[in-house]
């Protein structure tokens, strides 16, 4: 398992927006993403959705708890 569970997207201090950041995460072989967006949680619907169609887990990591709408792993 592969997992990168601090990610931020262009709505905080990230490069990228969420729908670059999962299919990138995909090609890297992730097999988890957690977007960690400073006061916002804006982008992780779409990083769900995006996630369930490439493969990957997406959700949001917060206060040591992976979080998405399928499972979480504290």
């Amino acid at each position: 398992m592969k997992a990168d569970l601090h990610c931020h997207t262009v709505l905080s201090d990230g490069a990228m927006r969420v729908d670059q950041i999962i299919p990138y995460a995909k090609r890297i072989g992730l097999d988890y993403i957690a977007i960690s967006d400073h006061e916002s949680t804006h982008s992780i619907p779409e990083a769900v959705r995006l996630g369930k169609e490439l493969g990957v887990h997406a959700g949001s990591f917060h206060d040591g708890i992976y979080w998405n709408s399928d499972q979480s792993i504290t």
